[in-house]
């Protein structure tokens, strides 16, 4: 029996949570429109309250309310599904304005107060029936461009980019040419940038350097990126006192036109880095307490650059993106489970083998997938070895049998029965345990890490799980690590 964890079938027999939201190189698409007269091209469709209305192609707040006051419309929406709500600011003057679901904010911390575009997704609950905008009684300006549209995840006409997944969604990710990788399963990790995309508040120093918005998409679609240009030879972008020599430090750039170098992380040599006409991920060890988002000194070749998306957090190498808007984010871990009553697992015996990488050699060793029946029973396929807990008592503890690069993808499998347990990789195998005892109860395949261990944690991808209520043969096992 084969249960592979592909885009089809990973979201109907895995259970999986993650409290906050999470971005993955994704492949969107959106469905049709659900907003009428989202550019308001005439005076009709939406409820405007006091002080909107709507002329010359755009919403208008004058300000003269005397409590929050918005203009909506109804929305059919269904329960659990996820939609990406954008909209523009067109013209500003004072106030703020937030997006808004029922006559609820969708995020107290989103106001918005300048011009300029903006986009949120979030997931209906069965409240969900409205959307709009509510401004405070001070806003004067005008928002423009409404859309409404649900988000589809894994089409195979869905376009790559970089998606903030709602809470609770897992991430099927993809390389930047659109293969698979499969289900993206991190530990928590914090963003200590409080302001990881708005280069030009004052959080950040500019020295030589000025800033101003890049005309180009930055890699999440939106037009946030940055473009900073070399005004002197000290010319640099920094924010001071926010990071340890135990932090990673990444950043996306890309080049006007042309390759170049800049300093990201500090100015040592090994800060150094060539920045190309795409966009790619950058990220270097700290050594100092000062983050450079860019520095175009010393050697560096570039006097120009665009960047988009800093980050700092604690480890020795980088997670997924989290973004910022004033404060540090922590992003929350990914737990993904499996119950053995979706498939007939049989406790007598069976082999496991998973298809997997690791973002880093630097994620520890004891992190994998366990077969669990509670912490002292269970079968445990670790990064390096595996092993088996039968009431507390170890019964086997080896290593799979060839050696292999972590980071890469690679197969791994275990083949067990009382008395007989091997395992394999890359087609190698182990030594044959012949007195180890199996569990007699496993109720859960804890996918993403041992037990219920946050600190083991896989950090990496997994493509593929199969399961087989046999214990196959040495030479079966072998091929399918392959």
């Amino acid at each position: 029996m084969t249960r592979p964890t592909t885009t089809g079938k990973a979201q109907d027999l895995i259970t999986f949570t993650r409290s906050t939201t999470g971005t993955a190189l994704a492949k969107i698409s959106y469905g049709e429109e659900l907003v009428t007269n989202g550019d308001f091209s005439s005076d009709s469709d939406w409820t405007k309250g006091t002080g909107w209305s709507i002329s010359g192609g755009v919403a208008i707040s004058n300000g003269s309310q005397t409590s929050y006051q918005s203009i909506k419309q109804t929305i059919a929406v269904e329960v659990g599904k996820a939609y990406i709500i954008q909209g523009e600011i067109t013209s500003y003057a004072s106030g703020n304005v937030r997006l808004l679901a029922d006559d609820t904010d969708i995020d107290t911390g989103d106001y918005k107060s300048a011009e300029g575009q903006w986009s949120k997704v979030i997931v209906a609950n069965e409240t969900t029936s409205s959307i709009g905008f509510r401004c405070n009684p001070d806003f004067v300006g005008s928002v423009d461009n409404i859309s409404i549209k649900e988000v589809l995840y894994d089409q195979p006409d869905g376009t790559l980019q970089l998606f903030n997944h709602p809470i609770n969604k897992p991430r099927i990710e993809y390389d930047a040419s659109g293969n698979c990788l499969g289900l993206l399963v991190e530990e928590a990790r914090t963003n200590k940038v409080a302001y990881s995309q708005d280069f030009t508040n004052s959080y950040w120093t500019k020295n030589d350097l000025t800033v101003a918005p890049a005309p180009v998409a930055a890699p999440d679609g939106t037009m946030t990126a940055t473009h900073a240009v070399k005004a002197g030879s000290n010319a640099y972008l920094i924010r001071q006192s926010t990071v340890s020599i135990t932090d990673r430090h990444s950043i996306w750039a890309r080049t006007v036109s042309g390759t170049g170098t800049m300093y990201i992380g500090g100015t040592a040599p090994d800060m150094l880095v060539t920045v190309t006409e795409e966009w790619q991920r950058l990220d270097v060890q700290c050594n100092n307490t000062n983050v450079y988002a860019a520095s175009l000194r010393s050697a560096a070749t570039l006097t120009e650059v665009y960047i988009w998306g800093s980050q700092v957090e604690t480890g020795t190498f980088p997670t997924s993106y989290i973004p910022t808007s004033g404060s540090a984010v922590t992003r929350a871990a990914d737990v993904a489970s499996l119950a053995v009553s979706e498939f007939g697992y049989n406790q007598d015996q069976g082999t496991v083998v998973i298809e997997r990488r690791f973002l880093s050699n630097d994620v520890n060793s004891n992190s994998g997938t366990d077969l669990l029946g509670d912490g002292n029973n269970k079968i445990s396929l670790r990064k390096t070895r595996f092993l088996i807990n039968v009431n507390g008592s170890g019964q086997t503890d080896s290593g799979y049998g060839s050696p292999i690069d972590y980071v890469s993808f690679h197969k791994i499998g275990v083949a067990f029965k009382p008395n007989s347990v091997i395992g394999s990789t890359s087609g190698g195998l182990s030594a044959e345990d012949t007195s180890a005892l199996i569990p007699a109860v496993v109720h859960t395949i804890q996918l993403n890490r041992v037990d219920t261990n946050a600190s083991l944690q896989i950090n990496g991808h997994i493509k593929s799980v199969q399961y087989y209520p046999l214990r196959l043969s040495n030479a079966q096992l072998q091929a399918l690590t392959v």
